[in-house]
């Protein structure tokens, strides 16, 4: 992902035209006003994950911003995209058609570009504001314009099994972008995509719309966060994770088994890697093994002991030793 704009770069004289010329090449033509109370600082960086665009867009201290596209504009430029956000910081309100949506910092919001919109961005009281901006191609959603004309603006997922899970992802995806290679890049486009379509779906009330692969992709993101959140439940295992979807334990067997793996395997390994994580943290050197592994889930030394040697050839106490004496060295 590379800068484009970052107002450190630029003589304070053409600050304001440079900001609007960077938003308009970013998302196309937008009318842009800067209210500033001070120094204007703001950054806006690029990239893309497979056909998708996205930025990141953040203003600073005394800086407000509203972004009006208005029917000249669109008769002028029609990109054809939609925007799928997320507020990492701030907040912010979007007009668009009759629906209003406030939003703050974890929210967030789907709005179609082609149609007549005002975003206003922080407040004399929060004026700090960051987004994350994907641009998705209409074409790449299965709905028709009036569906989403039905939806407006709209802030998804508040309230439904999906809002936590899209917040968490894109928010990594923005921060991580340039790390991924071309290949991961498209990938992780397409769960972008399944994940955008089924908050759709949750908004329209019509889970029939999303395809199956794409239903059957998001249920398992939902499962893999799920297991994420809840690793230092000792109770957490197939039952409780099919419980909690509402899913079969057959049906939950072989969504992991199309992975190549098994709910129990995948469970271990996110365990282990906390347990590295935490056996490799100066701050915690003093907490004994057994009691970091306890804390995940592994309630016998013994058993924790065979399985951590097992998976990576070493016993957990020389990994602990190695990885401080990295970190001392570094």
């Amino acid at each position: 992902m590379g800068v484009v704009f970052r107002t450190a770069d630029i003589p304070a004289g053409d600050l304001v035209a440079r900001w609007r010329d960077t938003v308009c090449a970013t998302f196309g033509s937008v009318d842009v006003r800067v209210e500033s109370d001070g120094p204007f600082r703001g950054e806006v960086r690029v990239g893309s994950l497979g056909a998708v665009r996205f930025a990141t867009v953040s203003g600073s201290h005394d800086t407000r911003h509203v972004f009006r596209r208005t029917p000249r504009l669109i008769r002028r430029e029609s990109p054809e995209i939609y925007k799928f956000s997320v507020c990492l910081r701030g907040n912010s309100v979007l007009e668009q058609g009759r629906t209003t949506v406030a939003l703050g910092t974890g929210d967030v919001m789907f709005s179609d570009f082609n149609r007549p919109f005002e975003w206003r961005t922080g407040s004399a009281a929060q004026p700090v504001f960051q987004f994350a901006d994907f641009l998705i191609p209409q074409r790449l959603l299965p709905f028709t314009e009036g569906e989403i004309a039905s939806v407006g603006a709209a802030s998804l997922g508040a309230s439904g099994p999906c809002g936590a899970l899209a917040t968490s992802l894109v928010s990594r995806l923005a921060a991580d972008a340039a790390l991924y290679p071309p290949a991961t890049a498209t990938r992780l486009s397409a769960i972008l995509l399944d994940l955008v379509t089924a908050l759709l779906a949750e908004e329209l009330r019509r889970p029939e719309m999303i395809p199956p692969e794409s239903a059957r992709r998001v249920l398992l993101m939902r499962i893999h966060s799920f297991i994420e959140h809840h690793l230092t439940d000792p109770e957490l295992g197939p039952p409780a994770v099919a419980a909690a979807h509402h899913i079969s334990l057959r049906s939950l067997h072989q969504l992991f088994a199309d992975q190549d793996t098994t709910v129990g395997a995948w469970i271990r390994e996110r365990r282990l890697q906390r347990v590295r994580r935490d056996l490799a943290d100066p701050a915690l050197r003093g907490l004994p093994v057994s009691a970091i592994a306890a804390r995940y889930g592994f309630d016998s030394p013994a058993g924790f002991n065979r399985t951590f040697k097992h998976v990576h050839g070493i016993p957990p106490g020389q990994f602990r030793l190695l990885s401080l004496a990295r970190s001392k060295d570094s």
